[in-house]
């Protein structure tokens, strides 16, 4: 993997948006951004979960401090979604 540096990127988009490889073009799509000051991931498209069967919300905040989280998981035997509120 060949290092380079900011000089030779050219930003396709806005500050915050995602940024990514298609087809071996630098594109960027504005309904997929970052706020690195909220530390907040803003998605307004639809999104998927591959490979995992449990879509997990929450964690620790930055003083450290535990919140509940929340879990959406995919029951394959029941065919349902089932909704899990668990302290971590």
């Amino acid at each position: 993997m060949q290092q380079i540096s900011n000089a030779q990127i050219n930003l396709v988009s806005s500050n915050g948006t995602l940024q990514f490889n298609n087809a071996n073009t630098l594109t960027g799509v504005a309904n997929i951004t970052y706020n690195v000051a909220a530390s907040m991931m803003s998605v307004d498209a639809n999104v998927r979960v591959a490979n995992s069967n449990m879509l997990l919300f929450g964690g620790a905040q930055a003083n450290g401090q535990s919140n509940s989280r929340f879990a959406v998981t995919y029951n394959a035997t029941a065919v349902s979604l089932d909704f899990m509120i668990y302290p971590s």
